[in-house]
């Protein structure tokens, strides 16, 4: 001011503060005050004799206030962030909180130390900034500022599809707003930008829990978890074995398995699409016998499945049952043989077709037991003897025919054989087998019939071999008898003679008795006086002959 002065007194009052200073510059600087406080600043000039004072010059001023300290959020949400903070040391009036994201940038005052933004983004990066303000709203401290990301919103429509025994495919639709990734878990766990996720190396079986959730591009926050449970489907059976055991005393199949891999809540088979029958769980190797209403020989359809909390795991596979000794008549009158007797040597016999009863499996080779000793028994051990054993007078009873079945399909046709044949072709070869020549005896005959024919040395092994011996048929087999062909040729010789003869006579009488009709008187004597002149002779017997068939 225009003038002379000595020095400036500077008098501050605020709060309960009331202090002065003196300074001969034109400036002060007025230290230690209270942060957001409402301070009266008096400014006057001093004369030199340090009591003479003009008149004061007066301002008011708000001290800024101070920082604010340690702010956080303490909680957020998809659409909002809660923040908190320390009050600042000193006065204030309110804070100012500020966010911007996106293209986001909005503000809202509040007296309190934590504030609640709404209405974000889901998945956004904002940045928070909290400044404290004075009360002449104006007045602010220095801004304290921090990044929060919303949480992510839930991921939707999470769906499992293409289930198999280890894998599980995962789709979802993304989230509302933004996100970076999602993370997968379940037993492990695994992230993926994109929508659909393929989970591997399952065990089967097993039921899983699978979430999903969107992460933020600050690679930490999360949104909520969204899960689903899913089972895996169940492992079918492996290492499955099916036998028909043979000579069992009713059709059967053995099942064998190993016990699937993973788990596991039993089996059920089923034959034939018939209802199915439970196994409970079985480790490690599962047994199961199937019986009853089972035919020989025959192809079944068999299901194992195995159970599980997901789809069962199935395995279909044929099974054939095995083979029995065959069905064979157990009364001798019911073994029906057609006999024709061809020559000294030589005997064909029918069988009747239903000898080939394939019940018990199909008739792979059949056999004829001849036997000369009238009163013995059906024994096994005659399918191992031979022609060469009986000529050696080892043994009266052997096999004279072997020979594979050629009618395993059509048995409509009768089973044709001559017995004492010699031929080859009635005997299987590589066997010690002959069918040799029948003699003038009795034979007995029964037929043997195998589902299963094995050879051993030459012979029937009648221990590996599947088969059956008919009971000897009723009937007595015989060649023809050697004096009916003597008799045969004698009777050759003799009818041409005989005929000749016939003719002869009839040449001879025709007229004479012509002769007689014509002249009775003459003729009657030249009858008496020509008889001398006939030969006589007489026809020897004819033997009776029986017919060439007989059915027994």
């Amino acid at each position: 001011s225009p003038g002379n002065r000595s020095y400036f007194t500077v008098n501050w009052t605020g709060g309960s503060v009331n202090n002065s200073s003196n300074t001969s510059n034109t400036s002060y600087t007025v230290s230690g005050l209270t942060a957001g406080v409402n301070y009266t600043f008096t400014v006057t000039a001093v004369a030199a004799d340090g009591q003479t004072a003009g008149t004061p010059a007066q301002i008011s001023i708000f001290t800024n206030p101070n920082v604010v300290t340690n702010l956080t959020f303490s909680n957020k949400t998809t659409s909002s962030v809660s923040l908190t903070w320390n009050e600042p040391p000193g006065n204030r009036s309110y804070f100012t909180v500020n966010w911007t994201g996106g293209s986001v940038n909005n503000s809202s005052n509040t007296s309190n130390t934590s504030y609640t933004v709404t209405g974000l983004t889901a998945g956004v990066n904002y940045t928070f900034t909290v400044t404290a303000v004075a009360a002449d709203g104006q007045t602010a401290g220095a801004p304290t500022q921090t990044s929060v990301f919303t949480k992510p919103d839930i991921v939707r429509n999470l769906t499992s599809s293409e289930v198999t025994t280890t894998s599980v495919f995962l789709d979802w639709v993304g989230p509302l707003g933004e996100s970076s990734f999602f993370r997968v878990r379940w037993t492990n766990s695994s992230t993926t930008p994109a929508t659909a996720f393929n989970i591997t190396d399952l065990t089967p079986g097993t039921n899983y829990t699978f979430t999903v959730s969107a992460v933020a591009a600050d690679n930490k926050t999360e949104g909520s978890l969204v899960g689903l449970s899913t089972c895996t489907d169940a492992s079918p059976v492996f290492n499955i074995s099916c036998e028909g055991p043979n000579r069992t005393s009713t059709a059967l199949l053995n099942l064998t398995w190993t016990n699937p891999p993973g788990n596991n809540q039993g089996f059920n088979i089923s034959l034939n699409q018939t209802p199915s029958v439970f196994i409970s769980h079985c480790s490690p190797v599962c047994k199961h016998i199937i019986s009853g209403n089972l035919q020989y020989f025959s192809t079944y359809s068999v299901i194992i499945s195995t159970l599980g909390c997901g789809k069962s795991g199935t395995r279909d596979l044929k099974c054939t049952t095995g083979i029995t000794e065959p069905s064979v008549p157990s009364n001798p009158g019911d073994v029906e043989i057609i006999i024709t007797r061809l020559s000294e040597t030589v005997v064909k016999l029918q069988f009747n077709s239903n000898l080939l009863n394939s019940t018990n499996g199909p008739i792979k080779a059949y056999g004829v037991l001849l036997s000369t000793d009238q009163q013995s028994s059906i024994s096994r051990n005659g399918l191992t003897m031979t022609y060469s054993d009986w000529v050696n007078k080892t043994t009266k009873t052997y096999l004279t025919v072997l020979k594979l079945n050629e009618n395993i399909i059509s048995r409509s046709n009768m089973i044709t054989i001559e017995i004492g044949s010699n031929n080859v072709a009635d005997v299987i070869s590589n066997t010690d087998y002959t069918n040799g020549p029948l003699t003038d005896q009795n034979y007995r005959v029964a037929m043997v019939l195998f589902t299963y024919l094995e050879i051993k040395d030459g012979l029937v092994d009648i221990q590996q071999s599947i088969f059956s011996v008919t009971p000897f048929a009723s009937n007595i087999i015989k060649p023809l008898d050697p004096s009916s062909n003597t008799v045969a040729v004698i009777l050759g010789m003799l009818l041409p003679i005989i005929c000749i003869f016939i003719i002869t006579a009839i040449i001879f009488v025709m007229p004479r008795r012509l002769q007689m009709y014509l002249n009775p008187e003459s003729a009657v004597t030249e009858s008496f006086d020509d008889l001398s002149t006939y030969v006589n002779f007489t026809i020897a017997t004819m033997p009776t002959l029986h017919p060439p068939t007989n059915f027994v």
